[in-house]
């Protein structure tokens, strides 16, 4: 248990009801006057008899004298005087007791009695009452401290449902007794009024203001309260079902407690915001008084002083004290701004120390482990989502405790030396605090920031910045009111410069921002620089992000201007011009007008003067450039070409690449442009113009670099014998690139002139016009898969012989919807290639060999040794003959015919066109011709002989048949009817 609820305890047994019991009368304190005691020992009158028992009671811990007073209100007549010596105390104890569950107020019990005895309540139908004794004084009486056991044991029945009843509301604050004693022991016994705040009901508070407005609020009625008079709690209602109770009411307000529902779901009694709102008027009301004196006699005087440490600067810190450590807000911040500042100036840590009471630590070993524990009590701190705003700023503040009630409590207290730190125990705690976290929640500065909050995004902004990723700072900003081509060139230049303005500020001390989601829009400067702020935004894209506003945005280059002259704040300057050089390296264009002299920076009409002095020199450089890049692509790509085997003449090659040496001058012109740090309203203009010529300037390159190509595909002799299918094809594919160039750098210009939207819909309308072209010419795309078909599988080439379902000729041209094919009678045959590609296609001309098959008809009765000299003279010549393939050469006597002798020939030769061939056969032919009448050998001529049988007719020959290459056709004979 640590020291805050020790004391807390400690405290409460002080100030709470039944303390322990006492065996027997307690002593006087040492050094404490009987007539301390004996002041408040009055009975007079049945209240006043009440009155001093209950104060007895309830400051016994702190006088334990006062129990002679508690033990003289009792008539103990009746015990034997060893009974009133042991017993007194513990009997005083248990009948109050009961009386605190009675709840009996003070001003229901008379102080003028009619009798002699007075009833105060009943219990279980027994009474308990006061009596008028021989002395004139007055005493429970005898009947009733003789029932005390009894009357006790009555009372206690039932509490044990009221304890089920009060363990469904919030702790301490049960009932009006218990939110009375905690607020007592908070306020008075331990002067922690942050948590006495929470018997408040702080409701009409704003949440980031409810620490310190309650604590305030705490004083304030506690100030009161013990100028209203002492409170005997043991008039306080214990019940937690009961109704409302006032404790105190005149006419300048009243104080009272009922049950109130918490945003947590449960139940407390806490003291209304009606009485919170009439604070004021009851703090002057009572000024002029005292406290009851019995506050005094106990120790626990809340005197005016209170009402001052509550409030902003009133009380200086001594001399000596540090600034930074002068109450708990400025020592946060001084903790905070140090772990951020150290990741650049490792100076900071000295300032880092400071803020942890390390007086526990081996001096050798002290910054060493100051350090580990600062870095992981940052980490802690972060996830109790510290807001500073709540924190008192004065140095007189109570103890602030962050986590209160909870495993994660960190506390800053005042030290010996008035400063404030984070106290000992907190820093001997911190490494177990630190091993809780969840690993997210360790590594959190090493994660990367979101726009969650108005805090995340400045936190994001910051970080981003410093750590030179000006992309990721640019979308802290509402870029919605620059142009959409400009806004990744101008985006990370504003943010540097509001990071900039925000330097020249003053340190941000981020968690005085709000770090809730949603919220109303957040001011963090108005002054003469202007106004910053972070809204939330309510559309698309990047719904819920916080960002900082349109109008802040519009308003950086005016805010940077003006405090371009100004130093960066004392805390934030760095040394060894590590800022120029972060802007030099991030943003050269504010780099080169810090560089220039004041009269240059004068304004001009529109701009200022060193900017028109900037684009007129960025005009004619971009010229030269572009005129000097043209002449060097040229002789480049000439030598290239050469180099190649294209043998080009320079004045087709330099209207080809005019555009690249177009494209190089833009290029320095946007270069020098970014360098003159040109206004937003300027940049938004220029900078999406240069960007669609700068596109139009690359589909144009697009489309020359492909006709150069086709150029070079045209005039290579080496690709002549290569041709193949797909080489048809490539003026198509040739302007169906030159088509997707041109649609690209429109869709590209598009989107910077218009938006993502206007792209979109150009596209969906684009893709709808495809959906209803491919519906309306299915059979067209039927023949374009058909050409891939083609294409992929190389099926002829152009020129080749080819027959396709009984169509023989030449393909002369194959195009994306059908095939043209020159047929042998010279007509034109238009095919689709949907059929082409499904046909079967008998390519002539993929043969490796032509071939002649015939048989040659000779001569019965030619002698056998003149047919195989013949045969062997045609082997001879066919083997020998460079066209004819030699091992493939097949002549022989293959048969015996009706009329004559067959000679089988089968040769191939290889030739390369139908031409060749038929001059091959010619060639044959005439040598078989030649042998056969060298050798002498007959060619047979088919004849076939008639016999007709009739008186006186002769027999008549008939012409021979016709014979082609030597084979008989003749038909059969037929016999001729008589």
């Amino acid at each position: 248990m640590n020291r805050f609820r020790t004391l807390s305890s400690l405290t409460l047994i002080a100030i709470a009801l039944g303390s322990p019991p006492a065996r027997g009368q307690a002593p006087a304190t040492p050094g404490q006057k009987v007539d301390d005691a004996a002041r408040w020992n009055d009975r007079s009158t049945p209240r006043k008899t009440l009155e001093t028992f209950y104060f007895a009671i309830t400051g016994y811990d702190r006088s334990t004298g006062l129990i002679a007073n508690a033990i003289d209100c009792l008539d103990l007549d009746e015990l034997d005087p060893e009974m009133r010596e042991r017993d007194a105390a513990l009997l005083a104890h248990q009948l109050e007791f009961i009386l605190n569950r009675q709840a009996i107020p003070l001003y229901s019990v008379p102080d003028r009695p009619e009798g002699d005895r007075v009833v105060l309540d009943e219990v279980g139908g027994h009474p308990i009452a006061l009596a008028r004794q021989p002395d004139g004084l007055w005493r429970f009486d005898a009947a009733t401290v003789g029932r005390i056991g009894r009357l006790r044991r009555i009372a206690s029945d039932g509490q044990r449902e009221a304890q089920e009843a009060r363990s469904k509301l919030a702790e301490g604050r049960t009932d009006p007794n218990a939110t009375m004693r905690t607020f007592v022991g908070a306020a008075m016994g331990r002067r922690d009024f942050a948590a006495a705040a929470r018997c408040l009901d702080l409701r009409d508070i704003p949440p980031k203001f409810r620490a310190a407005e309650g604590a305030q609020m705490a004083r304030k009625l506690a100030f009161v309260m013990q100028r209203c008079g002492f409170m005997f709690s043991q008039e306080v209602p214990n019940s937690p079902d009961g109704y409302r109770y006032v404790w105190h009411s005149n006419h300048r307000g009243r104080i009272m407690m009922e049950r109130i529902r918490l945003p947590e779901g449960t139940d407390a009694w806490l003291f209304t915001r009606g009485s919170l709102r009439n604070l004021d008027a009851l703090v002057e009301g009572f000024r002029p008084k005292q406290p009851d004196p019995r506050f005094a006699t106990i120790g626990l005087v809340i005197g005016e002083e209170v009402l001052v440490a509550g409030r902003e600067a009133r009380v200086p810190a001594p001399a000596g004290v540090p600034a930074g450590l002068g109450s708990p807000r400025k020592a946060m911040r001084t903790f905070l701004e140090a772990m951020d500042g150290l990741e650049f100036d490792t100076d900071r840590s000295r300032e880092l120390l400071a803020c942890l009471d390390l007086d526990s630590v081996a001096p050798e070993v002290r910054q060493g482990v100051g350090l580990r524990t600062a870095a992981k009590l940052e980490a802690v701190l972060r996830r109790l989502h510290v807001d500073l705003m709540t924190i008192a700023d004065t140095w007189e503040a109570d103890p602030l405790v962050l986590g209160r009630d909870s495993e994660w409590q960190v506390t800053l207290a005042r030290g010996k030396d008035g400063a404030w730190r984070f106290d000992r125990e907190t820093v001997s705690r911190v490494p177990d605090l630190f091993e809780r976290l969840t690993p997210e929640e360790k590594s959190a500065r090493e994660r990367r920031s979101n726009f969650h909050s108005a805090q995340q995004s400045m936190r994001t902004l910051l970080q981003a910045t410093n750590a030179g990723d000006l992309d990721l700072a640019a979308r802290c900003l509402d870029l919605d009111g620059v142009a959409q081509g400009a806004r990744d060139e101008m985006g990370p230049v504003l943010a540097f410069k509001l990071k900039s303005v925000l330097d020249r500020i003053g340190r941000v001390a981020l968690e005085e921002i709000p770090a809730e989601a949603d919220g109303p829009r957040y001011y963090y400067y108005r002054g003469p620089l202007g106004r910053i702020d972070l809204a939330r935004r309510a559309e698309e894209p990047r719904r819920g992000d916080w960002q900082f506003s349109r109008e802040t945005v519009a308003r950086i280059e005016a805010m940077y201007r003006d405090a371009a002259d100004r130093p960066i704040a004392p805390a934030l300057a760095r040394g060894g011009g590590g800022h120029e050089a972060a802007m030099a390296a991030l943003v050269p264009s504010l780099w080169i007008r810090g560089r220039l002299p004041a009269w240059l920076r004068g304004p001009a009409p529109g701009l200022d003067l060193y900017q028109w002095i900037g684009l007129a020199l960025a005009l004619l450089t971009s010229l030269t450039v572009a005129w000097v890049g043209l002449r060097a692509i040229e002789a480049i790509a000439c030598a290239i070409l050469r180099r190649g085997g294209f043998g080009l003449d320079r004045s087709l090659v330099g209207p080809k690449l005019r555009p690249l040496s177009l494209q190089l001058g833009l290029f320095c012109l946007f270069q020098q442009f970014r360098l003159l740090d040109l206004p937003s309203a300027v940049v938004g203009v220029t900078i999406p113009a240069v960007k669609v010529i700068w596109i139009g300037l690359m589909g144009w390159t697009a489309i020359r670099l492909i006709d150069l190509g086709m150029i070079l595909y045209a005039r290579d002799e080496r690709l002549h014998d290569r041709r193949s299918l797909s080489d048809m094809i490539v003026p198509t594919a040739a302007n169906g690139l030159k088509l997707a160039a041109l649609v690209v750098a429109v869709a590209c210009q598009v989107y910077l002139i218009g938006s993502r939207e206007t792209l979109t819909q150009l596209l969906a309308g684009l893709g709808l016009v495809g959906l209803a072209a491919s519906l309306a010419a299915q059979d067209t795309l039927k023949n374009f898969f058909g050409t891939l078909l083609l294409i992929g599988e190389h099926p002829f080439r152009i020129g080749e012989h080819v027959a396709v379902q009984g169509m023989e000729g030449t393909i002369e041209s194959v195009g994306f919807r059908s095939t043209r094919l020159r047929t042998f009678e010279d007509s034109l045959l238009t095919i689709p290639n949907s059929v082409m590609a499904s046909a079967m296609i008998d390519n002539r001309a993929a043969r490796t060999c032509r071939r002649l098959k015939t048989v040659v008809s000779l001569e019965y009765g030619t002698p056998a040794e003149r047919l195989i000299a013949l045969r062997d003279a045609l082997r001879a010549f066919a083997k020998g003959h460079p066209r004819f393939v030699a091992d493939k050469v097949e002549i022989h006597l293959g048969g015996l015919g009706t009329s004559c002798v067959e000679l089988f020939v089968q040769v191939y030769f290889r030739v390369a066109n139908f031409s060749d061939e038929m001059a091959c056969r010619d060639e044959f032919c005439r040598e078989i011709l030649a042998q056969a009448d060298r050798l002498g050998v007959g060619i047979a001529f088919p004849t076939q002989t008639l016999h007709f049988t009739g008186e006186g007719e002769m027999p008549r020959a008939f012409p021979p048949a016709p014979m082609h290459l030597g084979r008989d056709r003749a038909e059969a004979h037929r016999p001729r009817n008589g």
